[in-house]
């Protein structure tokens, strides 16, 4: 269906729009902290090209495969004045699948971003960001082979951020910027939008109770100008008994409003707790596409017995669409709201150090997707994987 892609789509550029902070440590004067990090690992994924089983109508097999991961990344930060600071960030990574049915799935991507940081007296800073992510897929080929790479794209997003202290413990700050996605497999999914966003960090500590706390909130703006034309409704007629409303398009360029709001709270102290939400608004000239997606959150990162350490995330979602598309086989032309899609997971890793620079890392991830009445969707993966860490 149209609307599967942007819906994974809008998840990834979630996760890359709160990654162009980079978290870089703490620098003393003329300081410079530099990372590197390896991982090689063995997965098992329980459905490698994320097939969705809808009923009434012709279903793709689900496919397991094993596969070989690794992930190269690089951090540098350096204080170079007492008043600026740079960091920079660049990863590379890959999967090979072993099962030739799931081997469209192969995937490499390269990561990198770059802050610049300045700080204007004792109250103003100003930050100038970049991010870039492009992910090279192998895909399918073939007269049968179609617009199913889901993560094949590439996305660039220059950021400008001036941030004021507002006391000792609140800093406020207002971004403006711009993004551009190219989705390979299909240009209609291709964007290029002006943004801007406003945040708010507060942030204070017990050093008696051992206790920090964090509250990050924020607002954010993305006017989404698509190289695809608008889809609308036309005229409905009756067919065999049924009622078909089919789609057309238009001569207007598709334009989408993308807004995100968000709050979260962390607790840091013999472990780590947070709680957030997220809401994403769209409103969009084309059908289908309008919606409203929740995010609900929970992490829990804590020190175990026999020197294991866990980190967990789970993480409920509830969409909701403002339009009905059609569900079905051609002949039954079933029409179906599908309100109720959410795709909700949990993330469980369980890492141990084997030396102090060598780790041995365990993950699980489940993901979950109940269309109610009309499909289902299940993934499950398992991770094995050591890591080697080299600091300076």
């Amino acid at each position: 269906m149209r609307r599967r892609l942007p819906a994974l789509l809008a998840t990834a550029l979630t996760a890359l729009m709160t990654s162009v902070a980079l978290d870089q440590p703490a620098l003393a004067d003329g300081a410079e902290r530099a990372s590197l990090r390896a991982e090689l690992g063995m997965e098992y994924d329980s459905n490698a090209q994320r097939a969705e089983i809808v009923d009434a109508t012709m279903n793709p097999p689900i496919i397991g495969s094993p596969l070989g991961r690794g992930v190269l990344t690089g951090r540098l930060a350096d204080l170079i004045t007492p008043r600026q600071s740079i960091a920079v960030a660049a990863t590379l990574g890959g999967k090979l699948f072993t099962n030739r049915a799931a081997q469209s799935e192969d995937v490499g991507i390269v990561s990198t971003s770059l802050q610049w940081r300045v700080f204007l007296g004792e109250e103003w800073n100003l930050s100038i960001l970049g991010a870039y992510y492009e992910a090279f897929q192998r895909g399918e080929s073939g007269a049968g082979a179609g617009p199913r790479q889901r993560g094949d794209f590439r996305s660039l997003a220059p950021t400008a951020r001036l941030g004021r202290r507002l006391g000792e413990h609140v800093e406020l700050g207002v971004s403006g910027g711009y993004r551009q996605l190219v989705f390979k497999p299909n240009p209609d999914y291709t964007f290029d939008a002006p943004t801007a966003a406003l945040d708010l960090r507060w942030l204070t500590d017990d050093p008696d109770a051992g206790v920090d706390w964090e509250l990050a909130a924020g607002v954010a703006y993305e006017y989404r100008r698509y190289d695809s034309s608008a889809l609308v409704i036309t005229n409905c007629f009756a067919m065999a008994g049924d009622m078909l409303c089919p789609l057309m398009l238009t001569q207007n360029a598709r334009r989408d409003q993308f807004a995100t709001g968000h709050v979260e709270l962390t607790r840091t102290g013999a472990a780590l707790l947070g709680l957030g939400y997220v809401l994403q608004w769209n409103q969009s000239n084309s059908y289908g596409e309008t919606l409203q997606r929740h995010f609900l959150s929970l992490r829990l990162t804590a020190g175990l017995p026999l020197g294991l350490y866990l980190a967990a995330r789970a993480e409920l979602l509830v969409a909701r669409y403002a339009d009905r598309v059609m569900i079905g086989s051609p002949s039954t032309m079933q029409t179906n709201d599908i309100d109720r899609e959410n795709r909700s997971s949990v993330r469980v890793d369980l890492s141990r150090a084997l030396t102090e620079r060598l780790q041995l890392v365990a993950r699980y991830t489940a993901y979950l997707n109940e269309l109610g009445s009309v499909g289902r969707y299940h993934r499950q993966t398992a991770l094995l994987s050591l890591a080697i860490t080299l600091d300076k």
